[in-house]
């Protein structure tokens, strides 16, 4: 009887152990969980700030593709125009001559203003534009 109350005991013990161990995983395991929770949270608030700049990107490049197609499409009028007039006789003399050395002829648009007003060479100097002396960021060579 005295072996079966010592065995009672030390099963009591090892029940207490295991219940005080089970409880330690038990918070252990809480612990990670919310560890792990708060750096999914982070890592999700830092995806979405991502896509939101990613979004901002992909509309202002939207709007400067559409911008260059306006600029395309409006060079491309003024080319047919300038076509039309060349077709339509011999030019007034000096109509369309390079605004910087006033002797070849004006060749290459300045964008972003889109002024037709230097031949190559000299839009290739020029860092602004000799109209309205904004910054010359590209050159449209146009072909008369």
């Amino acid at each position: 009887m005295q072996a079966q109350e010592e065995d009672l005991g030390d099963m009591r013990k090892m029940v207490k152990f295991l219940s005080d161990r089970c409880h330690q995983l038990e918070v252990a395991y809480n612990d990670r969980e919310t560890g792990f929770r708060k750096e999914m949270e982070e890592a999700d608030m830092q995806h979405k700030k991502d896509m939101a700049l990613a979004m901002a990107e992909i509309s202002e490049l939207e709007s400067r593709v559409e911008a260059l197609s306006e600029i395309k499409h409006e060079l491309n009028f003024r080319v047919r125009q300038l076509e039309a007039v060349e077709e339509s006789g011999p030019r007034p003399e000096g109509s369309i001559t390079c605004g910087c050395c006033l002797e070849r002829p004006a060749r290459t648009v300045v964008l972003p203003c889109r002024h037709l007003v230097l031949c190559y060479d000299c839009s290739r100097q020029l860092t602004t534009c000799p109209i309205c002396r904004s910054a010359i960021r590209e050159r449209l060579d146009v072909f008369l």
